[in-house]
This record gives C-alpha cells, structure tokens and sequence, in this order.
C-alpha cells in the first residue's frame, strides 16, 4: 500500500461546518489543486495514485487516452477554498497528473462555511465576485471591499457601453483585464 489515503470531503466538510454550495458551471482547474475526493479517497494515495488495484485496467485506458490527446469528458469537482475534490473523474484526474497536465475541465459547485466570522464572510464574498466577475487572485481583506470594486468595474462597463455605443456585458467588459492579469 502506498502513502496515506487522498484528502476526503466529508472531512473537510466537518472541519470547516461547511453549509452552502453555489454552481460554478465548466471552468477549467489547476490539476495541483485537485487534493482528494468526495466518494473515493481510499482508492488514491496522498499524490492521487491508484491504490485499488481492481481498477488498474480502467485507469490504464484512461491514461492511454490523454497521452494520446483524447477529449475526455469533463470531470465534477467540489471547491472548497482553492482546494477541489473529485465527485465524478477519480481516474480521469489520476491520469492528468501522472502525465503532468496542468489544467483539465470541470464542472465544479463550491461550497462555503457558515457567515459566522469576518474570515468566512470574506471568502463568500471573494467568491462571489470571482463567480460573477470571471477574475480571480484578487485578495481583499476589508468586508464590503468586492462589492466596491464590482460597482467600480459595473461603472466602467456602463461607461464602455456608452462610448462603443453597443451595450456590454459585465465579462466583456473585463476582457482587458483578462488579458493584462
């Protein structure tokens, strides 16, 4: 047996009295960042490395297929923080990172602790922003500061609508900030 188990869910989820979820839809995810699994954290190893051997084949045919450059379906993912854990793709994910790929498609639904202290309301707020904005690495620290800034960001869009003279969406919008960050 390899190393100790993947990071479980349902241990984060105890830790942090974790109580609501918001869909994030398809986004693509740093395979780094993917630390464990909802309903299969005993099969993989701390590094997401089959433990289970009955499952070796299926892995092997997964692997097979992203060196080759197959489009495989997007795995399911829970955010919490910036960590992910895999509801659907175990293998799928255990194939990106024994082959070194950096990002893979997810659909992904994050789940936040409870707005019982200025550290939760914080992360509920950024993750809002990053949900409703598209931009993420944006570290406020004060409450209420991502509001600001998205009523900042809603009156340039308001402002690029009126000087293009069509109206833009608020990721639109943002287009220049994607490229320059």
């Amino acid at each position: 047996m390899r190393g100790r188990h993947a990071a479980a869910f349902h241990t984060a989820k105890e830790e942090l009295g974790l109580t609501d979820s918001l869909y994030l839809g398809l986004r693509t995810v740093p395979v780094d960042q993917i630390v464990g699994s909802v309903n299969r954290w005993r099969d993989f190893d701390a590094r997401f490395r089959i433990k289970n051997r009955a499952t070796m084949y299926r892995y092997q045919q997964i692997k097979q297929a992203v060196e080759r450059g197959a489009t495989l379906p997007p795995v399911s993912l829970y955010k919490v923080g910036d960590k992910y854990y895999v509801v659907d793709g175990n293998h799928r994910v255990a194939a990106a990172k024994e082959v070194g790929q950096t990002y893979i498609d997810a659909e992904v639904v994050e789940f936040f602790p409870p707005p019982d202290s200025e550290l939760n309301l914080l992360w509920r707020e950024r993750s809002i922003f990053e949900h409703k904005t598209g931009l993420s690495g944006i570290e406020l620290t004060e409450l209420g500061a991502y509001d600001k800034l998205l009523m900042q960001i809603e009156q340039y869009r308001q402002e690029e609508s009126e000087a293009l003279g069509i109206e833009l969406t608020l990721r639109n919008a943002l287009e220049p900030w994607h490229v320059m960050g």
